[in-house]
């Protein structure tokens, strides 16, 4: 989706763009647009949000011992570090392959109240988890589950289950053109759902490619060939 309020980033923009707006949820008392950014398959938009949660949890775990961090945010990190327990975690949901109910909630008769009830999805993260609840292929989800990700963004829960205080929303989407010969079957969101997102675009850089491949696979032929090569290297998903 390249809405026309969207900017374009670089793969480690993107991934300090949700590191930033996680810290302004925990503690910056601010509702933020939660980010959705859109690039082509392949280019490593899953990758870029756990590395975000990753370092995360680095970063929140050294800063935990400057007592010049206060409140109870940073009061709840430092015991879960001393219980060696804090991590932020990245819950990832493909919503191409999700129905309405493992969104929503199943639904249930409550015939004591008399009223309908709706089951905890399994894909939501824990009530008092610190957790990025990541919305992958949002784009190409039905439009009951996108009637979902509005009440999400809105009220910050989906019927009656609430996302923790923890927790925040982002997302990924393909782009809804065609180019190079690439088309993906995508679904257009409506303005009140692009009003309230912060959209981003994958900008391709391979100086930053081969950065990141050199400290994960040092001396390695192919990323050799990669910098030999560069003009054959496919950054559109073809």
């Amino acid at each position: 989706m390249d809405h026309e309020s969207s900017i374009e980033l670089t793969a480690t923009q993107i991934k300090r763009l949700v590191m930033d707006q996680y810290r302004g949820h925990l503690f910056g008392n601010l509702k933020l647009r939660p980010p959705a950014f859109t690039g082509h398959t392949g280019v490593g938009k899953t990758a870029i949000i756990h590395q975000a949660a990753e370092q995360l949890t680095k970063e929140l775990t050294e800063e935990s011992g400057d007592k010049k961090n206060k409140g109870p945010v940073w009061d709840e990190i430092r015991k879960r570090v001393a219980d060696n327990n804090f991590k932020v975690t990245c819950h990832t949901a493909n919503l191409t392959v999700l129905e309405a109910p493992d969104f929503q909630g199943k639904p249930a008769n409550d015939l004591e109240n008399g009223k309908t009830i709706y089951g905890r999805p399994n894909i939501f993260p824990d009530h008092d988890e610190f957790a990025i609840f990541f919305l992958d292929e949002a784009n190409r989800a039905p439009a009951d589950i996108r009637n979902g990700m509005l009440q999400l963004i809105q009220q910050n829960r989906v019927n009656e289950h609430k996302l923790g205080p923890y927790t925040m929303t982002a997302m990924a989407m393909n782009p809804s053109y065609t180019e190079n010969g690439v088309t993906y079957e995508t679904e257009e969101f409506d303005n009140a759902l692009n009003t309230r997102l912060f959209h981003a675009n994958f900008k391709f850089d391979l100086k930053e490619l081969i950065s990141y491949l050199d400290s994960k696979y040092p001396n390695h032929s192919v990323v050799q060939w990669i910098r030999n090569m560069d003009k054959f290297v496919d950054h559109k998903g073809k």
